[in-house]
Order: C-alpha cells, then sequence, then structure tokens
C-alpha cells in the first residue's frame, strides 16, 4: 500500500490502497500476511528506522550535519521544566535546533515550548503544562 502526500494525516484505515508507487510518495508499507500486523508501535519504529538511514545519507551533504532526537519528560503541573539534552556527537559550530510537541493537547495542557542555551554540543528544553504527565519533545538540530 502506498501512502500518498494528501494521506499522511489520515487515519491509517481511512487510506486508499494503491498498487505501484511514485517518487513522490511518502512511504510503502507491504501488505500484511495473516501472521504479520502492522501496529502503531510498529509503524512508528519503521519511520523512526528509515529516518535514521535518511540522516545518515544527507548528513554530510553539502557539509550539513543533522542530528534528531525525542525527549521523555516528566512534568508537574504548573511549573516550568528544563530539559538538558546532548548531542551524539560535537557539532563544528553551534546548529539551528526546531523542536516541537509530541501532543493531542497543545495550548490547553501543554502551555509552552522553547530551546535555549544552544552550543556545539547540545541545548536546553524549557516546557510548561498545567497537569502532571510524560511529556514527548520531538527535535531536530542542522549545522553548516
Amino acid at each position: 500500500m502506498v501512502i500518498k502526500g494528501g494521506d499522511f494525516l489520515k487515519n491509517i484505515s481511512q487510506l486508499t490502497r494503491q498498487q505501484t508507487a511514485s517518487g513522490s510518495d511518502l512511504m510503502l508499507i507491504e501488505t500484511p500476511t495473516e501472521t504479520c500486523t502492522i501496529t502503531k508501535d510498529n509503524l512508528l519504529k519503521e519511520i523512526n528506522d528509515k529516518l535514521d538511514t535518511l540522516i545518515n545519507k544527507v548528513d554530510g551533504i553539502n557539509n550539513y550535519t543533522i542530528e534528531k532526537g525525542q525527549e521523555w519528560i516528566e512534568m508537574t503541573g504548573n511549573q516550568m521544566v528544563k530539559f538538558s539534552v546532548l548531542f551524539k556527537k560535537q557539532f563544528t559550530t553551534a546548529p539551528i535546533v526546531v523542536a516541537t510537541l509530541n501532543t493531542a493537547v497543545p495550548f490547553t495542557e501543554v502551555q509552552g515550548l522553547g530551546v535555549r542555551n544552544i552550543t556545539q554540543t547540545g541545548f536546553d528544553i524549557y516546557l510548561i503544562r498545567n497537569n502532571s504527565t510524560t511529556t514527548i519533545v520531538n527535535w531536530i538540530a542542522v549545522s553548516d
């Protein structure tokens, strides 16, 4: 099955089935057999593994260095949390860092997210929400 660009945000059960793939398709999922079930966790792991492969291919093109990560941050309601991230490898210059929430309740329960203190070796995530729960933050760092 091929997931077309416009279909990517749809629920998996709503996707239309295609028999062929083109260069503009986002992802190709093989039809599961009776013993193979596509679960959300398996799909996310597959996407994450593919993203690592793509980053490794892109890393070094035009002298860009790219690193990405996902942080699971324990929160206490109505308190700003600072979470420090260390890069796996040191950048030659301080990278640009972009972070985003992995949440269904942005700006209702999660009140703010920011990054500061970006250096060649890491950065700090600042996060506040109005309840106590684990919050997932995805990030990517790029430097030339």
